[in-house]
């Protein structure tokens, strides 16, 4: 591996650590943008009488489209899935809002800690007018905290993560070496139009590091081959592209090495006739 490649290499894992630290130094006041403190003092109380076992209080602030006989039945199971006593953490971990011609729905999740036992309510509300209503509630019961759930490691994971990572690393290396082979390269007509072709990948293969669910874009193009993303509390998503333009300058510049640089890109029409030599 050249020099050049080692420094991609490195970019890269530099990269990741850097987004891993920005999706946690702010994660509250991230989701606190999406739900103002009044959304917040409606999903406590729903979620205290839940656990109070109030049901009739919740029941006549539910929208008629989940009113019904089974309500009372479903509000009991979910009550049952909490544990009791006080909770040692209630931490907002993920936050939707939509506002639509008037009408404001929010959906909020907390997570709770029991002493070790951990549990994800979810509570879903409409508000229009002054009038509110309860569109939505769940209960999940979980092995760990999410932040421990999705948190990212190398350790025993699937051959097929790892191939991933291992790809988004050479795809944005070999990206970096490319460009700073085409900065490098005197007289290189139209540069600006190579940049752009190296700059892109194209397609999207994308896992997620804690499922190992995997998805292919065919129709997807993404800056330097590779990603890296991860909602607050959520999983590591690691996408890869196919660098298409990258691959195409290094077979040219290989080809024509170091006596002539590579012509313009492919689809643009940058031909021109070369000057007779002296005879």
């Amino acid at each position: 591996m050249t020099a050049n490649r080692r420094r991609g290499a490195r970019l890269a894992l530099l990269a990741c650590a850097a987004l891993a630290a920005l999706a946690g130094c702010s994660r509250q006041r991230l989701l606190r943008e999406f739900a103002p403190a009044q959304a917040r003092t409606t999903a406590h109380a729903f979620i205290a009488h839940l656990r109070a076992k109030q049901f009739d209080w919740i029941a006549r602030r539910a929208n008629r489209h989940i009113q019904g006989p089974g309500l009372g039945t479903t509000l009991a199971h979910m009550a049952s899935l909490i544990p009791p006593g006080k909770a040692n953490s209630v931490k907002l971990v993920g936050a939707q809002t939509n506002i639509e011609n008037g009408i404001t729905e929010r959906n909020l999740t907390y997570e709770l800690d029991f002493r070790g036992q951990w549990v994800l309510i979810n509570v879903a509300t409409r508000l229009h007018g002054r009038s509110l209503t309860l569109t939505g509630m769940h209960v999940y019961r979980m092995r760990g905290s999410l932040e421990s759930l999705n948190r990212f490691t190398l350790m025993s994971k699937s051959p097929l993560r790892y191939a991933t990572l291992a790809l988004m690393v050479f795809a944005f290396a070999l990206t970096v070496y490319a460009l700073i082979l085409c900065a490098r390269t005197p007289a290189l007509r139209r540069k600006w139009l190579w940049v752009l072709f190296i700059l892109v990948g194209v397609g999207k293969f994308a896992v997620n590091w804690t499922s190992g669910r995997w998805g292919v874009q065919v129709l997807a193009v993404q800056l330097f081959s590779a990603s890296a993303f991860s909602a607050p509390y959520g999983p590591w998503v690691f996408a890869v592209s196919v660098p298409l333009g990258a691959m195409v300058f290094l077979l040219r510049h290989r080809r024509q090495g170091n006596r002539s640089p590579p012509s313009a890109p492919p689809g643009n029409d940058a031909s021109a006739d070369a000057p007779a030599r002296p005879g």
